[in-house]
C-alpha cells in the first residue's frame, strides 16, 4: 500500500485571528497580494492591512468577482507580477481561495488562506475547481502544494449565516463515509495514495465531532457567539474534512453532487446540502445498516441538512431529471472509487430510495413532535 497524506503547512484557528495575520506570515513574504471579493474588503480589508502593517508588511488588493474562472486565476497572476508582491493571501468563500490557490500555484508564490466562512472544506486542500462562464465545473486542477497557512479566525466564521455552517457540515459528512469506501476499494485518493488508518481515523474523528457538536454549534452560530462546540464544528468543517478527504478518498457522496451540478434545479443549493444528499444515496448503494442511516438522517434534520427532494426545492423530480443527474454522477471520476460497480440506474434508485427515507424519517419525526 502506498500511503500519501496531504495537508497546509501550518493551521491556526483562534478568535480573532485576522489580526495576528502579519505576526502568523512571519518571513513568508512582506508584500502580500490579497485577492478578495470587494464585500471582504469593505469587512476586514483595515483589519488585515492594520496586522500586516504592525509587523512591517504591505497588502495590494486583487478585486474577486465572484466566480474562479481561468480569467480570474489569470487577473490575479496578471496583477501579482505587476505589484511587486511575494506571496498571495485568499480572503473569502470558496471560489475566493481557488482562484488565490491557483494563481500562486502558477506563479510559485506562498500562500496564505483566511476563510471568512466554514462550509466547505476548501481553505486546507491543494485543489482549485475552474468553472466556465456559464458557472459550469470546467476543470479541477491539483496545484503542487498544500497552503503555506490557513489563518481561521472563529469571531468572522460565527458572523456567518448559520446555513453556510450548515452547508458545511453535509460537506463534513461525506469525509467518514467516502474514506471508508475508497480504502474498500483501494482507490487513489487526491494526494495520489491510498486511504491508510490515519486518513481513516482522522475522517471518523470528523464524523463523531459533528454528532457530537454539530446541533449546539449551529445553534450558537444563530447566535453569533464563539464557543467551544463551534470551534470544534469548524475545525471538523475545514481542517478535519479538508485533511480527511484529500487523504482519504473522495466517492459517490460528490459524484452525485457532480450530478445534480449539471441541471439548473441545484443552483439555489450549497455544495455541503447537496453532498449530504449524495452521503445518503451512497449509503442506500452500499445497504447500510439500519442504525447507521438513521443516525445519519437524525444528525442531518437536527443540523438543517435536506434529506429529501422536496427540502432540496425538487418537489417531484422528473425521470429525465434523474436520469440525467444519475449518468452525470457515473461520469464522474469519483464514482469509480467505490468498492463495486455503479450504473446510473443504481444511482436513480438509491437516490428514489434516499428520498423516500427522508421523506419517512421527517414524517415520523413530525408525528413524534410533542404538541
Amino acid at each position: 500500500m502506498e500511503l500519501i497524506i496531504r495537508a497546509p503547512m501550518r493551521y491556526v484557528q483562534f478568535p480573532g485571528a485576522l489580526d495576528q495575520t502579519g505576526r502568523y506570515i512571519g518571513e513568508m513574504g512582506r508584500r502580500v497580494l490579497v485577492v478578495c471579493t470587494d464585500g471582504s474588503k469593505k469587512r476586514f480589508g483595515a483589519r488585515l492591512d492594520k496586522s500586516l502593517a504592525a509587523s512591517g508588511k504591505q497588502a495590494c488588493c486583487s478585486s474577486f468577482s465572484g466566480a474562479c474562472t481561468l480569467r480570474s486565476v489569470e487577473k490575479a497572476t496578471e496583477e501579482y507580477k505587476a505589484s511587486g508582491c511575494d506571496m498571495i493571501a485568499g480572503v473569502g468563500g470558496g471560489q475566493t481561495i481557488d482562484t488565490a490557490r491557483a494563481a500562486a500555484n502558477a506563479l510559485g508564490a506562498p500562500l496564505l488562506i483566511l476563510p471568512t466562512v466554514a462550509s466547505n472544506d476548501a481553505p486546507c486542500s491543494a485543489l482549485s475547481i475552474l468553472h466556465d462562464e456559464a458557472g459550469a465545473v470546467a476543470e479541477i486542477r491539483v496545484t503542487k502544494r498544500n497552503p503555506d497557512l490557513v489563518l481561521v479566525d472563529t469571531e468572522i466564521i460565527a458572523q456567518s449565516p448559520p446555513r453556510l455552517l450548515s452547508a458545511g457540515m453535509g460537506d463534513a459528512l461525506s469525509t467518514f463515509f467516502e474514506a471508508r469506501a475508497s480504502k474498500a476499494s483501494g482507490a487513489r485518493n487526491m494526494a495520489g495514495g491510498q486511504c491508510g488508518e490515519t486518513a481513516l481515523t482522522l475522517a471518523r474523528l470528523c464524523y463523531d465531532t459533528l454528532l457530537r457538536c454539530g446541533e449546539t454549534a449551529l445553534r450558537d452560530a444563530g447566535r453569533k457567539t464563539v464557543t467551544p462546540a463551534l470551534e470544534q464544528v469548524v475545525h471538523a468543517n475545514i481542517f478535519l474534512s479538508g485533511v480527511g478527504f484529500e487523504s482519504g478518498g473522495v466517492a459517490a457522496s460528490h459524484a452525485v453532487n457532480d450530478g445534480f451540478s449539471t441541471v439548473p434545479e441545484s443552483s439555489r443549493l450549497y455544495h455541503g446540502e447537496i453532498v449530504g444528499f449524495g452521503v445518503l444515496t451512497q449509503l442506500m448503494l452500499e445497504h447500510a445498516p439500519e442504525n447507521e442511516l438513521s443516525e445519519v438522517l437524525d444528525f442531518m434534520t437536527r443540523v438543517n441538512l435536506p434529506v429529501s427532494f422536496a427540502q432540496l426545492g425538487m418537489e417531484k423530480p422528473s425521470d429525465a431529471l434523474l436520469r440525467s443527474v444519475s449518468e452525470a454522477a457515473c461520469a464522474s471520476p469519483v464514482m469509480k472509487c467505490m468498492p463495486f460497480p455503479v450504473s446510473p440506474e443504481d444511482v436513480r434508485r438509491a437516490m428514489l430510495a434516499a428520498d423516500a427515507a427522508g421523506t419517512a424519517f421527517l414524517a415520523q419525526k413530525k408525528t413524534d413532535a410533542p404538541n
